[in-house]
């Protein structure tokens, strides 16, 4: 059952948690997913979805629009801001590197969304993935801190960064 949430939250549909129980979140999740893939939305994982989540090109859950011909890419804007500087390391972090902002509580955006993934990816639940920082993405870098012997304060700054990799 962790297998099905973790990768039904990989792809982007969130059961709100990993937690091994099969409960209204996961059932959600997963016929939200069967449904985005041409699939009998009655929340079964039979061959069709099995083979549907096991594909690295499954559809991802539909962006909220309040547009019906809004086009599905957009342009992304240009900032001015000064892009932040990266470090190179052997290690493939592409899927994992932080910028060197400190994340906490209350924060929102792209940076905390690649946290709760990781974080979900070790084991420790976020209660989805939606980019906003809130108290269950800090219970679960307190829970991370602590494993890790790193000072517990849910704030996700160097050392925490380091040890997520």
């Amino acid at each position: 059952m962790k297998k099905l949430q973790q990768d039904l939250t990989n792809k982007g549909y969130s059961t709100k948690g990993i937690d091994g129980i099969f409960g209204p979140a996961t059932e959600s999740a997963l016929k939200k997913f069967q449904k985005a893939n041409n699939l009998k939305a009655d929340g079964i994982v039979g061959p069709a979805t099995r083979k549907a989540l096991n594909s690295k090109v499954a559809a991802k859950p539909a962006k909220k629009s309040t547009t019906a011909s809004k086009p599905t890419k957009t342009k992304k804007k240009t900032s001015t801001a000064p892009k932040t500087a990266t470090k190179t390391s052997k290690k493939d972090t592409s899927t994992t590197a932080y910028s060197s902002k400190i994340l906490k509580k209350g924060m929102k955006g792209a940076e905390v969304k690649k946290l709760q993934q990781n974080l979900t990816n070790k084991g420790y639940s976020t209660k989805g993935i939606d980019g906003i920082f809130g108290p269950a993405t800090e219970a679960a870098v307190k829970k991370y801190q602590k494993a890790k012997n790193l000072q517990v304060d849910g704030i996700v700054g160097p050392a925490t960064k380091k040890a997520l990799g």
